[in-house]
C-alpha cells in the first residue's frame, strides 16, 4: 500500500497524473486558502465527478477552460477536460504544473 493509499490527495498535482486523465467537471466554487506567505487567498476550485481529488485553478488553467467553454464557469459544469502533468519554468528552475485541455 502507497502513502496516496493511505491519504488520499485532496488536490491534484502532477505527481498525481504520470498519464493525462479525462474527467467530467461538477462544481467550480471558490474557496479560502492559505497563500505562499501564509495569507487568506480566495482561489477557484474545480470538482469532478467520481473523483476525489480537486483542481486550484490558477490563471492558465482558466484561460484554457475559458476558451474551450466560455468565461463564465456555469458554463463548465457537466463539460469533460483532460488533466495533464506539464512543466513550466518559474524564477530560472523548472517546477512540475498540472495542465488542462480538450478532453479527447
Amino acid at each position: 500500500m502507497n502513502k496516496n493509499d493511505v491519504f488520499p490527495p485532496t488536490y491534484f498535482k502532477a505527481a498525481n497524473l504520470p498519464e493525462p486523465i479525462t474527467r467530467k467537471i461538477v462544481s467550480a466554487t471558490m474557496e479560502v486558502m492559505k497563500n505562499f506567505h501564509g495569507q487568506n487567498e480566495r482561489k477557484l476550485v474545480i470538482g469532478f465527478a467520481d473523483e476525489g481529488r480537486r483542481l486550484v485553478m490558477n490563471r492558465t488553467n482558466f484561460d484554457a477552460l475559458a476558451a474551450l467553454h466560455g468565461p463564465d464557469t456555469e458554463q463548465w459544469l457537466g463539460k469533460s477536460v483532460q488533466l495533464y502533468a506539464d512543466k513550466i519554468r518559474v524564477s530560472g528552475r523548472s517546477v512540475d504544473t498540472v495542465r488542462v485541455r480538450a478532453a479527447v
